[in-house]
C-alpha cells in the first residue's frame, strides 16, 4: 500500500453559514492523503498518482458554495475516488483559518475519511 500524502493546500472557499460568509469566502487548508494499491517499486508516474491532478480536483471540489467544512470533505472525496480503481481509501482534513465569531480560535476543522471496503456501493 503507498500513501501519497498533499499538505496544507491553500484555497479561498466561499464556505460558511452565512452568506456574506460565503461572499467574502475562507481561508481554507486542505490536507489529502489518498492510499493506492500498487506493485513496488515506483518506477513510472504511471505507477502512482499525478499529484498535479489531486491538486486540481482538491481545488475545484474545494470552491464550491458551500455552508459546512463537511461538505467540502465530502465534495473532495468524491471528486478523488474515481481518479483511479487502485485507491483504497482517502483522509480529507479540512481547516478554515480564522473562523468568524471566534478571535481566539486560530483554525476550526474536519476530517473525513472513506475505505473502500467500508464502502457499501
Amino acid at each position: 500500500m503507498l500513501t501519497i500524502a498533499l499538505n496544507n493546500i491553500r484555497i479561498s472557499a466561499p464556505v460558511g453559514i452565512s452568506a456574506e460568509e460565503r461572499l467574502t469566502k475562507s481561508e481554507l487548508l486542505i490536507d489529502v492523503a489518498v492510499c493506492i494499491q500498487t506493485e513496488q517499486p515506483v518506477r513510472l508516474l504511471d505507477d502512482t498518482l499525478d499529484y498535479q491532478r489531486l491538486v486540481a480536483v482538491v481545488q475545484a471540489a474545494a470552491g464550491c458554495e458551500t455552508a459546512l467544512l463537511e461538505q467540502v470533505c465530502f465534495h473532495v472525496v468524491e471528486g478523488i475516488r474515481p481518479l483511479d480503481d487502485r485507491i483504497q481509501s482517502i483522509t480529507v482534513a479540512v481547516q478554515k483559518l480564522h473562523p468568524p465569531g471566534m478571535s481566539n480560535v486560530g483554525s476550526a476543522g474536519v476530517r473525513y475519511t472513506w475505505n473502500r471496503n467500508a464502502d457499501p456501493a
